[in-house]
């Protein structure tokens, strides 16, 4: 056969393994609708779980502030309004955890208090545990829930999603299309088709298909169905219920009530947008903090070329001296130029020339001066500065760009961000107290250490 018959039998072949597998995806879909309908038990009626089923297994991003404000109505979390904006609440938990204690906050208790019927999955777990701690010494902002970077944010979300979909496995809410032995038998049907491309003369490129169509079995395999046991017709008739309800939309989060349920559900239905959006954990502004030092405050984040560099005192010392002989002694070279003459009394270089270059030394040298003398004296005059840590963002691109950090003292309300040396940052997480060590002129970060003299003001919070 020909090259040209192996490319038709090729395409023939992934035709009617695509339909194939569209068709078997449609089965495993109602197969799992046509199951056991006995209760789910008391995970069923989590917001999170409910928008889950109702999006038939994909989540809509209000889930985790639906799961605050869930806990809020069972006790767990106290939601107190300061003001008239939907952002103007102190969060602080309600359990004894919110009190201060030598060990860190990942030991949260898996059951609420005495009096509360449901215990806690998996990710109400994490949510908790985000207020736990970074309220170690009382309450805090609703907006200083969203710290921590868009790298931090997004190991956040993926946890939280993945633990609202093991609890909806767990309680029977969702299962996967395909088992394993079936995702094994639709990758091996992707290969006679594969092997007649590659008699076609396809190459390489019949190699890349076969692993991308494994790929596809693995992803649309392994997502998550709603069951019979979801009752997912109760959850779209309750999420089109609450969004055709006008009290929800504008409703702010120190609204909900002891007990009331139903605000949460309609923020993770969609139905109050103003809520979910002011209930964020992140990302964080890039140039707005939130500080526990002297009580909870936002505090601006600057950032100047002039305050901070990664140029150790020694090396601009060094680097600023070398540049600064070398600067002068071109210097004297085009002075002695400037009063040369030639046989006619004419200097050999113009005047216009002579400035020019003079004024280009200049700027090199007047800098290397100043970097020289900077370095010279930073190398004897450092300073401490204590406070919390109140912004982290490590660097991705190493050598490309800094990693910065900004420490918020107890006073003021404007905080610099420095750049800082990537090791310095192990171990180091935002709202601890430390210690930064820095030169007086230059701004060059020495050490930035935990202060063990003081006790974490804002919590260091589990990402």
């Amino acid at each position: 056969m020909t090259e040209a018959g192996w490319a038709r039998v090729a395409g023939v072949l992934l035709l009617g393994w695509l339909l194939g597998l569209l068709v078997a995806l449609v089965r495993a879909r109602r197969r799992a609708a046509r199951g056991s309908t006995d209760r789910a038990g008391t995970a069923s009626r989590a917001p999170a779980l409910g928008s889950l089923i109702a999006r038939g297994g994909r989540l809509r991003g209000t889930e985790a502030a639906a799961t605050l404000l869930d806990l809020a109505a069972r006790g767990l979390v106290r939601l107190t309004p300061t003001g008239t904006g939907p952002t103007a609440a102190l969060v602080a938990p309600a359990v004894s955890a919110a009190e201060p204690r030598a060990e860190p906050p990942a030991a949260l208790p898996t059951a609420p208090p005495a009096g509360a019927p449901e215990p806690l999955t998996g990710f109400e777990v994490l949510v908790l545990e985000r207020v736990v701690g970074y309220a170690l010494r009382g309450s805090l902002p609703l907006g200083a829930l969203a710290r921590g970077g868009p790298q931090q944010h997004a190991e956040w979300e993926r946890q939280f999603a993945r633990a609202v979909g093991a609890e909806a496995r767990t309680a029977g809410l969702l299962v996967a299309r395909f088992d394993r032995a079936a995702r094994l038998r639709w990758s091996a049907l992707a290969g006679p088709g594969a092997l007649a491309g590659w008699l076609a003369g396809a190459g390489w490129s019949v190699v890349a298909a076969l692993a991308l169509a494994v790929g596809l079995v693995e992803v649309a395999g392994r997502r998550g169905v709603p069951t019979a046991r979801a009752d997912r017709a109760h959850w779209r008739a309750l999420g089109v219920r609450l969004r055709g309800e006008a009290g929800w939309a504008h409703r702010v989060p120190a609204a909900v009530a002891a007990g009331d349920r139903r605000f949460a559900h309609a923020v993770a239905h969609g139905a109050a947008p103003v809520a979910a959006r002011a209930i964020s954990f992140g990302p964080q502004q890039r140039r707005r903090a939130w500080s526990a030092q002297g009580g909870w405050h936002e505090v601006r984040l600057r950032r100047s070329l002039l305050r901070g560099t990664l140029l150790a005192p020694s090396r601009a010392a060094w680097a600023g001296g070398l540049v600064c002989l070398f600067s002068a002694g071109l210097l004297a070279v085009l002075g002695c130029a400037a009063v040369l003459r030639d046989r006619d009394g004419q200097p050999y270089l113009p005047r216009p020339v002579l400035l020019l270059y003079g004024a280009v030394l200049l700027a090199v040298f007047l800098p290397a001066v100043a970097c020289c003398l900077a370095g010279v004296h930073d190398l004897g005059h450092r300073r401490s500065v204590a406070g919390e840590l109140v912004r982290v963002q490590r660097s991705t691109r190493e050598g490309k760009e800094p990693s910065l950090l900004a420490v918020s003292p107890a006073h003021g309300r404007s905080v610099w961000l420095l750049p800082v040396r990537t090791a310095l940052l192990t171990g180091l997480t935002e709202g601890q107290s430390v210690r930064l060590v820095r030169s007086h002129w230059l701004w060059y970060v020495h050490e930035v250490a935990p202060d063990d003299r003081d006790a974490p003001v804002g919590g260091a919070g589990r990402r």
